[in-house]
């Protein structure tokens, strides 16, 4: 393991503790459930609808596969959930290094399992499912969409990726730099804590290794990269390769987008808690582009989750 890996690993805890203080200071509308996982328990934020049954939206949110909380997006499955009147579910899935992979993806198949298995119990319709994500959370929702291609318990009608991690392969250092983007040395520790080496060029673990074959009928897919990150080169190479495998894709890079604008823009609490100096390489119209994703998803999912 890398020296800055090791000392990076050091901090997880504390990097953890202030995170999940900040977002705490917002009270949560979602219901904190645990669902019986493979494992291990899996805590998940359940947004309800109102009408039933009904369409349900998989949320998962983002931080390299480390860091991050479901909690944080609270705000905004509410929102998606009041617009649309559909069951929301973030879920607060396993992270590493306590939990390398494949912990986090079983977590996600799971929870999509027990909601389709107790889908009257709940008012859910397992035949109208969609999953979106953040960052790692899109690399998580396109891998759940991969290994559910067969499932018969429930339908996935679509995928939502925001500013998607899908190639662990390339070395940071080799991808393309923006001011606000996460240090080179970080996203290369949160991929050594994630899986070992050799796991890397996985098509479940960097999905723009998949073959054709892998990626034919998958769930129609919306990619929205942010213009200013490292990472929208590989989203919209992905979105190509889901075309050519035969998928429907709605792809687009989004302006004046950093990394984690959306889950910035929409969680004000955590907003106020990032250094000075970092929001200094934002751009000031952020929150309009975060407000753009916002509102093409939602046309996205009244389409597919009709």
């Amino acid at each position: 393991m890398k020296e800055y890996t090791k000392s990076f690993r050091k901090i997880i805890p504390h990097l953890r503790s202030v995170a999940l203080e900040a977002v705490e200071l917002c009270p949560l509308r979602g219901e904190k459930m645990e669902i019986p996982g493979g494992n291990e328990a899996v805590e998940v934020y359940f947004h309800r609808a109102a009408s039933t049954p009904g369409a349900v939206l998989f949320e998962m949110h983002g931080g390299g596969f480390v860091l991050g909380h479901a909690a944080k997006n609270d705000a905004l499955r509410e929102l998606i959930k009041n617009e649309l009147d559909i069951h929301v579910i973030g879920i607060n899935y396993r992270k590493a290094p306590e939990h390398p992979y494949p912990a986090a993806i079983e977590d996600v198949l799971a929870v999509m399992g027990y909601f389709a298995a107790h889908a009257k119990e709940y008012g859910i319709d397992p035949g109208s499912f969609a999953l979106m994500g953040y960052s790692a959370g899109a690399n998580l929702a396109t891998v759940a969409c991969m290994k559910a291609r067969e499932e018969t318990a429930y339908r996935i009608a679509c995928q939502i990726l925001h500013y998607p991690y899908l190639d662990a392969v390339t070395e940071p250092d080799n991808k393309a730099k923006y001011p606000a983007d996460i240090p080179c040395e970080v996203i290369d520790a949160f991929n050594d804590l994630y899986c070992r080496e050799e796991e890397r060029g996985l098509p479940f673990v960097s999905p723009v290794t998949a073959p054709g074959q892998l990626l034919a009928g998958m769930p129609p897919a919306v990619v929205l990269t942010a213009k200013e990150d490292a990472l929208s080169k590989e989203g919209l190479l992905y979105a190509d390769m889901l075309r050519e495998a035969g998928v429907a894709v709605e792809a687009r890079e989004v302006e004046y987008a950093h990394h984690g604008y959306i889950e910035d823009y929409y969680n004000k609490a955590w907003y106020k808690t990032i250094p000075e100096d970092t929001k200094a390489s934002y751009r000031e119209n952020f929150g309009d582009a975060a407000e753009e994703a916002i509102h093409i998803t939602l046309e996205q999912l009244r389409k597919y989750l009709k």
